[in-house]
């Protein structure tokens, strides 16, 4: 379906730099106003600074599978997927590059989505945000059809697993770009590195 909601290719919401493991995984929960969005992403360590990614995301409009590489340099990982993306009953090639920093109670994410088949597909999303304290963060938040504003959390995390709980208030849309600025998105991730 044209303008559902796309998470695509995460690296991990307050992960740990993946140097430090050699296998990640995450399980990623978003409610959209009521539609549940699932995915999996998993990234193996191949070398001290680069590593083997795969991702798959589906909702009930929307489903996409990616695979790729990425690079960590310095507190910065760069990293590219390249798969299908399935909507509209038809299937379309599409990559997905994306940046992730964490330095000192900082992260900050951002990715973005290209069908080259299909233009009107594209899809972003991004966030900056800072610990507050041991458990709690605050920063801001964007995504392509659902919005901007505020984004509120709280995280358990270990040297080997976390879970981390946010919540988004879209503050305000582009017109026609979807999205409904009164509601609230919520966010569950749960990881494991070993």
């Amino acid at each position: 379906m044209k303008g559902t909601p796309v998470v695509c290719a995460l690296v991990a919401m307050l992960s740990p730099p993946l140097a430090s493991a050699e296998t990640y995984v995450e399980l990623f929960f978003v409610d959209y106003a009521g539609q549940l969005g699932k995915n999996l992403y998993a990234e193996q360590t191949l070398t001290r600074n680069t590593s083997a990614l795969l991702n798959h995301y589906e909702d009930d409009f929307y489903e996409s599978t990616y695979a790729g590489l990425a690079r960590q340099i310095g507190d910065v990982q760069v990293g590219l997927g390249l798969g299908e993306a399935r909507y509209d009953d038809t299937s379309h090639f599409a990559y997905n590059p994306w940046l992730w920093y964490q330095k000192n109670g900082w992260e900050g994410y951002v990715e973005y989505e290209y069908p080259p088949s299909d233009n009107d597909n594209y899809y972003y999303r991004g966030y900056l945000y800072k610990d507050i304290g041991s458990y709690l963060f605050a920063g801001v938040y964007s995504e392509r059809n659902v919005g901007s504003g505020p984004v509120v959390g709280v995280k358990f995390e270990a040297e080997s697993a976390g879970v981390v709980f946010n919540i988004v208030k879209p503050t305000f849309n582009k017109p026609g770009m979807g999205g409904d600025p009164t509601s609230w998105v919520g966010y569950v991730t749960a990881w494991v590195s070993f």
